[in-house]
C-alpha cells in the first residue's frame, strides 16, 4: 500500500518512511593507469666488446597516475644492461618520460643476433599494472682483423717460393 502512493521516482524522504532498510552508496572513481612504451628502433648493432645505447619513451595514457615504475630485462649471459633512470616514483596522466638503455657485451662475444626482453613493472591505485614487454634485438659484428689475412697471404707466398726453390734444385 505504501508503494502505491509513491511517484515514479521516490524522494529520499518518501523512502525513509517505508518500513525497509535504507543504505546510501557512493561511487569513488579511481581511474586506471596505462603505460605505453615507444621505441624508435627494435634492432641495434654493436661491435664485440663494445656498447650501444638507445632511448625509449614511456607515456601514461590512462586516467590515473602510475607509481613505482621499475625496469628489468632478460638478457644473454655475460651481457650488461642498465636503465637511466632506473626507477620512476610517479608518472602523471599524459606525462611522458625518456628512458635511456645502455647495453654492453664482452670482448669474447660471438658474432650473431641476440635478443633482450625489456620489462616494466608499475602500480596504479595500489594494484600491479600489466605492461607489455618489448623485445629488442642486438646484432654483434666482429671487427675485421687484417692480421690473420696478411699471415695467410705471407704463408701462401712462402709456400710458392719454397716450391719454386726446391723445384729448381731438383732439376739441376
Amino acid at each position: 500500500p505504501l508503494l502505491q502512493n509513491l511517484s515514479t521516482q521516490p524522494s529520499t524522504e518518501q523512502l525513509r518512511q517505508l518500513p525497509i532498510a535504507l543504505t546510501e552508496l557512493s561511487l569513488i572513481s579511481r581511474g586506471k593507469g596505462q603505460l605505453q612504451l615507444n621505441l624508435a628502433a627494435l634492432q641495434h648493432q654493436i661491435q664485440a666488446g663494445g656498447e650501444t645505447s638507445f632511448d625509449f619513451y614511456l607515456k601514461n595514457q590512462g586516467s590515473s597516475a602510475v607509481n613505482n615504475i621499475s625496469f628489468s630485462a632478460e638478457r644473454p649471459l655475460g651481457w650488461e644492461l642498465s636503465y637511466t633512470p632506473a626507477l620512476l616514483s610517479k608518472l602523471e596522466v599524459g606525462q611522458e618520460q625518456k628512458i635511456n638503455v645502455l647495453i654492453r657485451n664482452s670482448v669474447a662475444a660471438i658474432a650473431g643476433d641476440y635478443e633482450f626482453r625489456l620489462k616494466t613493472e608499475a602500480f596504479t591505485a595500489s594494484r600491479p599494472l600489466l605492461v607489455e614487454d618489448k623485445i629488442v634485438r642486438v646484432l654483434v659484428q666482429k671487427d675485421f682483423n687484417l692480421v690473420p689475412l696478411l699471415m695467410m697471404l705471407l704463408l701462401f707466398v712462402l709456400v710458392v717460393v719454397l716450391i719454386l726453390y726446391v723445384g729448381r734444385k731438383v732439376r739441376i
